[in-house]
């Protein structure tokens, strides 16, 4: 098992708001007699002929100084009650409530494996498949209808419909390429 490992576990919980002191605890007990920390501790019943007690180094690297970096870490995110290297920005872009609805703020994302049936009015509606593809969509009952082709973004192709105005009931069609 790697110690570092229950650091990033106690700053998970640390940022989910619940009390990480035994997990600071259990991660100082993993250190060597010289206060050094192991990159890998054992994990299974004591084998002693081999040399392998539970919780103690395997004899992998000693010290492994990420698991000091982490472990220093943990210290300062328990002390400012907070994860210490959380980017402010992107936590309260993602995390608060306020920021979550700017995140997703007019735009509506339809995929294979999130199909939307309905949407807000005025929102736009941005479909993502792996490949090209081409909707048409009417607002009309296919008296006339309009034609958006997908642009390929890197990983996967997109197409971004934008439609705004009075309430109109909009029907797709995804023709076969």
């Amino acid at each position: 098992m790697w110690p570092l490992l229950t650091g990033e576990r106690a700053h998970y919980e640390l940022a989910a708001g619940r009390d990480i002191s035994d997990l600071i605890k259990t991660y100082e007990r993993f250190a060597t007699c010289g206060q050094m920390l192991p990159e890998q501790v054992w994990d299974e019943t004591s084998v002693p002929e081999a040399d392998r007690r539970l919780g103690r180094p395997t004899g992998s690297a000693v010290p492994l100084v990420w698991a000091h970096a982490e472990y220093l870490k943990l210290l300062r995110s328990a002390l400012d009650g907070k994860v210490f290297d959380r980017i402010d920005t992107v936590y309260e872009r993602y995390c608060t409530p306020e920021g979550r609805q700017n995140v997703r703020n007019g735009v509506e994302i339809y995929s294979q494996r999130r199909p939307v049936e309905r949407m807000a009015w005025g929102k736009a509606l941005r479909i993502l498949d792996e490949k090209w593809f081409e909707v048409r969509w009417t607002v009309d009952g296919w008296a006339t209808f309009h034609t958006e082709q997908s642009r390929n973004m890197g990983v996967q192709d997109s197409a971004r419909m934008c439609i705004r105005g009075g309430e109109r009931d909009i029907t797709m069609d995804f023709p076969l390429a």
